[in-house]
């Protein structure tokens, strides 16, 4: 069974409960009790922990908190990506926990995590499935008709698979609206973009230039001082007799003669080369820098002007840097390319977009076959379980109609149909069905849909009203079949249903000082008296606890 179970549930200063617990095993177990005896309440506390509203009047004791616990046996059903994807911490035995102050105030916990409501709202999905007479929850919406469907007939991964591409349709369309538009508005500007653009191509900015430049400006500025001082360096350098290479040029001799004698001598000698040499080498260069260089300051102005022209750029873009400037120059780059190539780059992406439209067409198309083709066997299967459970003239159709545009399931709108009377023609389900005639087809439809599908656990509030005889036992045979693939929870007035489960549970109440709800396992001997009390009351009669007996069965 690769379904959520649910194990525990603890109750405390709840309504009239002072403190309940009960333990669940899996296949079916029935609820029975008298009327008024407080069955709902436990439903209303389980909706409680999985993330229902409250208020302070469901305190028992308005001067003491109410803690309600749910154990989940969650080994066999992957919700796994539920909890990474809400940072919970994943156990087998998973606890749900919600506190109600008298002061108004509710804390909720997944495994001692504190969560939002929302993410219990969320994993109830996932772990029960309430149903009363008058609550068919998701029977009558679009999602669980194709959910149900889709999974009957095979085609749950075809769908995903097709969602999953319908969400990239759908981002390439935005993609072509914002190029419409985006070339629409650029068209109206076009000129001016081209302008600046222009304007910076021309400027030949790149990474550096403001900064060579600048240091020519200040280079140029400074021009005559620095060839003065280079002429005076020259001379120092190379005047006859009183330059300094020329004076160097006999000490250096002096220690070559000596430096084979010592070693002293020898790095003296040596220190006095290297310096003699670097002395000869700037002397060169010096003499060629006076020589090549030009001393003309005629380019300052055209070197003012451009760095004047670099900043003016600046402003005008608003940014602080060459790098800055290089980015616009791009941006405006790809805003001309877009009007230049617009009727290219548009057709581009409208051939992207049909190309995704053609395949959603097509894919859409073999889901759609594929529903028709098993829908005939969904309606005898849906019809025959009804017509067991009382329903002789019940006719149940699904109507799948094509569609011109792409919905998250397809290109199909699919509607349930239903008529109870012979002749009647079958309109949608929750137009014509009582609250007892869904909750029939309901449990028609989860005990087919289980045999395909991981459902979670299901709890049966009372669905039987109105049933009694063949009728009943029909019931609690499907009730049965159905626990065999999911965990179901029946809260039943019916002796024949309450027999049918592998746990038998009773909801009593005690009126000593303060009248108050329990709940008790009961013991197969138990279970007859209980049994027979539903089939012929209070008195107990040899009739009936036989009868029971050959329910129990």
């Amino acid at each position: 069974m690769n379904t959520p179970l649910l194990t525990q549930l603890t109750i405390k200063n709840y309504a009239l409960i002072d403190h309940l617990s009960l333990t669940l095993n899996n296949g079916l177990t029935t609820i029975t009790g008298e009327t008024g005896a407080g069955k709902s309440i436990i439903l209303g506390a389980l909706g409680l922990v999985l993330g229902n509203r409250f208020d302070t009047t469901v305190l028992m004791d308005h001067n003491q908190k109410c803690v309600i616990e749910a154990e989940f046996d969650l080994a066999n059903y992957n919700l796994k990506g539920f909890f990474d994807a809400n940072d919970l911490d994943y156990e087998q035995w998973t606890i749900i926990r919600r506190e109600l102050t008298p002061s108004g105030k509710s804390r909720a916990f997944v495994n001692d995590t504190p969560v939002t409501l929302g993410v219990l709202q969320d994993l109830k999905l996932h772990l029960i499935d309430i149903h009363a007479q008058h609550e068919t929850l998701q029977l009558n919406t679009a999602g669980f008709q194709y959910r149900v469907l889709d999974d009957l007939a095979d085609t749950h991964t075809a769908v995903m698979d097709y969602q999953n591409l319908k969400k990239t349709y759908e981002s390439t369309q935005r993609e072509l609206e914002a190029l419409e538009q985006s070339i629409d508005d650029e068209r109206a500007q076009h000129d001016y973009h081209t302008f600046l653009y222009d304007e910076l191509v021309q400027s030949k900015i790149e990474t550096g230039t403001l900064e060579h430049l600048e240091q020519e400006q200040e280079r140029l500025s400074h021009i005559d001082l620095i060839q003065q001082n280079l002429l005076t360096a020259h001379q120092a350098l190379n005047a006859d007799q009183t330059g300094l290479t020329e004076q160097l040029y006999p000490v250096k001799e002096a220690l070559s003669r000596i430096q084979n004698y010592d070693t002293r001598y020898e790095d003296l000698f040596e220190r006095l080369n290297t310096v003699y040499v670097e002395l000869d080498d700037v002397s060169r260069e010096v003499a060629l820098i006076l020589e090549n260089e030009d001393f003309s300051t005629s380019d300052l102005d055209m070197i003012n002007e451009r760095i004047h022209h670099i900043h003016l750029l600046f402003q005008k873009h608003k940014v602080n840097s060459e790098e800055d400037l290089l980015a616009v120059q791009n941006e405006l780059a790809e805003k001309v390319r877009l009007i230049t190539d617009a009727d290219e780059v548009l057709a581009a992406k409208r051939q992207e977009l049909k190309t995704i439209e053609n395949k959603l067409l097509s894919m859409a198309g073999t889901i759609s076959a594929q529903r028709q083709q098993y829908i005939p066997v969904f309606e005898q299967q849906v019809t025959a379980i009804l017509t067991n459970l009382g329903m002789k003239d019940a006719r149940f159709k699904v109507e799948l109609t094509k569609t011109n545009s792409f919905n998250p399931y397809g290109t199909d709108d699919l509607h349930w149909l239903f008529s109870a009377n012979k002749g009647a023609t079958p309109a949608p389900l929750k137009k014509v069905a009582s609250g007892g005639e869904l909750s029939r087809v309901m449990l028609a439809i989860k005990s087919i849909w289980a045999q395909k599908a991981q459902l979670p656990t299901i709890i049966f509030d009372e669905i039987d009203t109105g049933i009694s005889g063949e009728v009943a036992l029909k019931m609690a045979d499907i009730l049965k079949a159905l626990a065999q693939h999911l965990q179901v929870i029946s809260i039943t007035h019916l002796p024949q249903i309450a027999a049918k489960g592998e746990q038998h549970y009773k909801v009593y109440k005690t009126s000593d000082e303060v009248t108050t709800t329990g709940i008790r396992l009961l013991s197969d001997e138990d279970r007859q008296r209980e049994i027979a009390e539903m089939l012929g009351g209070k008195t107990l009669t040899p009739t009936a606890l036989n009868h029971a007996a050959e329910l129990l069965k």
